[in-house]
């Protein structure tokens, strides 16, 4: 009688922030090229979409951020940056963003635009408790 054991380890995952993957492939940002999914890339998630080079149109959500912040180039500047560095799992950058205002100021839209972006699958959400005693 024959007895195989296998074992795959991988301690150290490259970085490849590069790549966006979606469904039915990978976006290299560096070439701009959409690719295969493939094993090398260690890409163990996925947008929750097809990916569509035509589209181009963001005009809805380009209207949201102007109204959400009056028109200020930098802080809606912030808020792109900070979706763009979500999607490409930059947490490096070792940064946080808190948002500030009165209800109905749009921090929870956006809070749920980046979660619909990356897809419920890649998001954990946290619920605020008290602690009693």
């Amino acid at each position: 009688m024959y007895q195989i054991n296998i074992s795959l380890q991988k301690r150290t995952w490259p970085e490849k922030n590069h790549l966006i993957p979606f469904q039915d492939g990978v976006l290299n940002t560096h070439n701009k090229e959409f690719e295969d999914h493939a094993p090398e890339n260690f890409l163990r998630w996925t947008l929750p979409f097809k990916y569509d080079s035509e589209v181009t149109e963001w005009t809805k959500i380009n209207n949201w951020l102007d109204e959400a912040t009056d028109g200020n180039f930098s802080d809606k500047n912030i808020l792109i940056c900070f979706a763009a560095a979500t999607i490409k799992r930059m947490f490096y950058l070792q940064k946080y963003l808190y948002l500030i205002g009165p209800g109905g100021s749009g921090k929870g839209t956006f809070c749920e635009l980046l979660m619909d972006l990356i897809g419920v699958n890649n998001y954990s959400a946290m619920k605020k408790t008290t602690l009693s005693q």
